[in-house]
C-alpha cells in the first residue's frame, strides 16, 4: 500500500512540475503561444498574433499584433493565489489600411492601466482614436460597471465600425461625456451626454444587413441628455433629426435594477415622399404621430396617436402580441392624394382592428365607408367613364383566425348593389374564396358608362377566386326569360345564354322589336383590348309587325310575321362601342340576309337583301338606334311591276292621252 501511495505521490508531483514548466516557463509558454492565438481569433473574429508571451509567476508580459498593425502589449505584476494584478496596457497604430472599405490614415494611441482583483478592479485609459480624443476610467464589480467617467470627440463612426469589424452602415462624429458614481451603498449616480453630428447613412449597406430600401443616402443628426438622480434610475431624452423622419423620445426612464423602461414620444415626418422606397409606393403629405412606450423583461407596451391622418385620428396600443387600432373619420379622398391617386371618390372611412395575437394571426377588422360618392370628373379624365351623380355606402366585417379570414362585405350604392360578398382570405398562403350576390335595379344608370341604352334590372349571383397571382370569378342569372353565365379568367370574358328571349334582349339593348324566338348565346370579351366575338343561334322565331314588313306587304302582298324561320344565325365582332356582324334565317317562302351590318355606336348602316319568292328586295337600315329609317335601293322585281304597271295606264288611257298630245301640238304650231 505504502509503494501504490509513493508512486501516486511521485505521479502528481510531477504532474504539478508539467503544469509549473508549461504556465511559468517559456518554453511551456511558447507551447501554449499558438493555442491562445488560435483561441483568440475565434472568440474576437479578429486576426491576432502573440508577438511575446511571457507568463511567470508574478509576472505577465505579452505583446500582440492585430490586424497586422495595431500592436498592443499588456505587462505587470500578478499574484496568482491573491488573483490580483496591477497592469499596464498600451495599443498603438501610426497608420491602419483600408478596412471594409473605409480608408483610415489617422494613427491610434490609447495607454492605461488595469489595477485590482476578478472581484473589483479599475481600468483607466487615455489617448487618441483616429485624432479624436479618448479619456475613461471605469470600474467593475463582479464584472458590473459600477462606475465610469468618459470623454470622446468627434470620434469617426465609420473608422470605429471597421475597426470593430462591422458593417459600415452609417458615418458621422460621435462625441460623449459620461460621469457615473457610486455612493456608499453601491447606488449609482451621474449624466450623460452624447451627440452625433454630420451623420450619414449608406443605403447600399441598410439593404444588405436589414433588407431597408432607400432612394439616397439618409442623413441625421442626435442629441441625448441623460441623468441619475435617483438611485440606479436613469432620466432624460433624445432627438434624432433625419431626412427620414424626426424621433423625439421624452420623459424616458430606465431602472438598472428591474431593467424596466418607459417614455414619451413623437415621429414627425414632414415629407412622407422621404420614405416611398421603404413602403414600396408613391405617398404624399405628412404625418405626425405620438405616444409612450413602456418594457420590462418580456413586456413591452407601445401606444401610438395621431390628430391628422388623411384628415382622421388614429389610436393605436401593442400590448406584446395584443395590437388594436381605431382609425375614425378618415377622408377618402386624402387618403387618394397621399397615395398619389386621381381622386376618385370622397367619402368617410372608419376602420376599427382587434387582435388577439398577432402571431397566431388572430383578431376582427371592421371598415365602414359612409356618404361615399364617386367622382365623376375624374372617372371622365382618368378612363373616359361618365358616370352620374353616384352615392354609396360600405360596410365589412373581417374574422381572422390562425391567418384564415373570413369575410362579410357589404357595398350599397345608387349605381348598384353588392349585397352579399362573404368569403375567406388564407393569409398565408395568399388564397381567396368567396360568393357575391350583385343586384343592378336600373340598368339605365350605365348608358354612359357602356355607350350603349340599357333597359331593365340585372341580379348575378357567382364566385370570385384569388390563387396563384390569378383571379378567377364566374356568375350566373335568370334573365331575358332565360340563363346568363358567364366566366372571367385573366381578363377574359366568356358568356354563355340559354333560352333567351330575342324581345327581351332587344328591350334590354333598347333596339326594336323586330324578332320573336328563342336564342343560344356564347360570347367572348377581351377586357385589355376591349374587343370580342359573339354568336347567337335560334332553331325558329317569327318576324313582329315593323316599318320593314309594311313596307314589304306594300309592294310585295307578303306578310312576313306570318312566316316561320328556321335555323336562324347572327354572328359578329366587338371593337369597343363597335359592332360588325352578319345574319342569315330562311322560311319556305322568303329569307333575310345581312352580310355587312354595322352597328357604330347608336348609328345604324345595315345593308340587307330579302327573297320572297320569287321577289327580291335590297335595302339599308340606317338612322339611329331610337329612330331607325329603312330604304330600298334595288329591286328587279320592283322594277318589272313598275313598268307592268305603266303598261297597263298607257292602254287603259289611249285615247285620252292621243287628244291631249293634239292639242298640245295644236298650240304649238298656231
Amino acid at each position: 500500500m505504502k509503494k501504490i501511495l509513493k508512486i501516486f505521490a511521485l505521479f502528481l508531483v510531477i504532474l504539478l512540475a508539467l503544469a509549473f514548466c508549461l504556465l511559468f516557463t517559456q518554453m511551456g509558454n511558447n507551447i501554449l503561444k499558438p493555442i491562445i492565438e488560435e483561441q483568440a481569433r475565434k472568440a474576437t473574429d479578429i486576426d491576432i498574433k502573440l508577438d511575446k508571451f511571457s507568463l511567470r509567476f508574478s509576472s505577465i508580459d505579452i505583446e500582440a499584433t492585430l490586424m497586422e498593425h495595431i500592436k498592443g502589449k499588456v505587462y505587470g505584476g500578478i499574484s496568482l493565489f491573491g488573483q490580483s494584478f496591477d497592469l499596464d496596457y498600451s495599443i498603438n497604430a501610426d497608420k491602419l489600411p483600408e478596412i471594409e472599405g473605409v480608408k483610415i490614415d489617422e494613427p491610434l494611441k490609447v495607454e492605461g492601466e488595469i489595477v485590482g482583483d476578478l472581484n473589483l478592479f479599475n481600468a483607466h485609459g487615455a489617448g487618441d482614436i483616429f485624432k479624436s480624443a479618448l479619456n475613461f476610467n471605469v470600474t467593475l464589480k463582479d464584472f458590473n460597471i459600477t462606475a465610469i467617467t468618459a470623454n470622446v470627440k468627434e470620434l469617426k463612426i465609420s473608422k470605429l465600425l471597421a475597426v470593430l469589424k462591422q458593417p459600415i452602415y452609417a458615418d458621422g462624429e460621435i462625441s460623449a461625456d459620461v460621469h457615473v458614481t457610486p455612493n456608499e451603498k453601491s447606488e449609482l449616480f451621474g449624466n450623460a451626454f452624447v451627440i452625433v453630428d454630420n451623420g450619414i447613412a449608406f443605403k447600399s449597406v441598410l439593404q444588405k444587413e436589414f433588407n431597408l430600401t432607400l432612394d439616397k443616402n439618409p442623413s441625421y443628426k442626435i442629441s441625448s441628455n441623460f441623468s441619475m438622480q435617483e438611485p440606479n434610475k436613469i432620466r432624460g431624452g433624445a432627438e434624432i433629426v433625419s431626412s427620414l423622419a424626426n424621433l423625439k423620445i421624452l420623459n424616458a426612464n430606465y431602472d438598472l435594477d428591474s431593467a424596466e423602461a418607459n417614455g414619451d414620444y413623437t415621429l414627425d415626418m414632414q415629407d412622407l415622399r422621404e420614405i416611398e422606397t421603404i413602403a414600396g409606393m408613391q405617398l404624399r403629405g405628412a404625418v405626425k404621430i405620438y405616444g409612450d412606450i413602456k418594457y420590462a423583461p418580456n413586456q413591452l407596451e407601445l401606444n401610438a396617436k395621431s390628430d391628422n391622418v388623411a384628415g382622421g385620428k388614429l389610436d393605436a396600443k401593442l400590448d406584446n402580441d395584443k395590437f388594436s387600432a381605431k382609425l375614425l373619420h378618415v377622408k377618402i379622398e386624402e387618403i387618394l392624394k397621399a397615395l398619389v391617386y386621381p381622386n376618385y371618390a370622397s367619402g368617410d372611412l372608419n376602420i376599427m382592428v382587434d387582435f388577439s395575437s398577432l402571431s397566431n394571426k388572430n383578431g376582427k377588422v371592421d371598415v365602414e365607408i359612409s356618404s361615399g360618392e364617386l367622382n365623376a370628373k375624374t372617372l371622365q379624365n382618368e378612363f373616359n367613364l361618365t358616370v352620374a351623380k353616384t352615392e354609396f355606402n360600405v360596410k365589412s366585417n373581417v374574422s381572422i383566425q390562425n391567418g384564415i379570414a373570413n369575410f362579410d362585405v357589404k357595398f350599397l350604392s345608387s349605381l348598384m348593389n353588392l349585397d352579399k360578398f362573404i368569403g375567406n382570405f388564407n393569409m398565408n398562403k395568399n388564397i381567396l374564396k368567396s360568393n357575391y350576390l350583385l343586384n343592378i335595379k336600373d340598368l339605365s344608370k350605365f348608358n354612359t358608362i357602356v355607350h350603349q341604352k340599357l333597359v331593365g334590372a340585372l341580379s348575378v349571383e357567382g364566385a370570385v377566386n384569388y390563387e396563384n397571382d390569378n383571379l378567377h370569378a364566374n356568375g350566373e342569372s335568370n334573365v331575358l326569360d332565360g340563363k346568363v353565365s358567364f366566366d372571367f379568367n385573366d381578363m377574359k370574358v366568356a358568356l354563355k345564354g340559354d333560352d333567351l328571349s330575342s324581345l327581351e334582349v332587344l328591350n334590354m339593348l333598347s333596339y326594336p322589336p323586330v324578332l320573336n324566338a328563342k336564342i343560344a348565346l356564347n360570347a367572348a370579351y377581351n377586357i385589355d383590348k376591349n374587343s370580342g366575338t359573339f354568336n347567337a343561334t335560334s332553331p325558329s322565331g317569327r318576324f313582329v309587325k315593323t316599318q320593314l314588313g309594311d313596307l314589304l306587304k306594300t309592294f310585295t302582298n307578303f306578310d312576313m310575321t306570318s312566316e316561320i324561320y328556321n335555323n336562324m344565325l347572327l354572328e359578329g365582332k366587338i371593337n369597343g362601342a363597335n359592332i360588325n356582324f352578319l345574319f342569315d334565317m330562311k322560311s319556305t317562302k322568303s329569307s333575310i340576309s345581312i352580310k355587312e351590318g354595322k352597328i357604330l355606336g347608336n348609328t345604324l348602316d345595315i345593308p340587307f337583301v330579302f327573297y320572297i319568292e320569287k321577289t327580291d328586295l335590297e335595302g339599308k337600315v340606317t338612322g339611329t338606334t331610337d329612330k331607325p329609317k329603312v330604304s330600298v335601293n334595288n329591286s328587279q322585281y320592283l322594277k318589272n311591276k313598275a313598268i307592268e304597271e305603266a303598261n297597263k295606264y298607257l292602254e287603259k288611257n289611249s285615247d285620252k292621252i292621243d287628244k291631249a298630245v293634239g292639242k298640245a301640238l295644236d298650240k304649238l304650231f298656231k
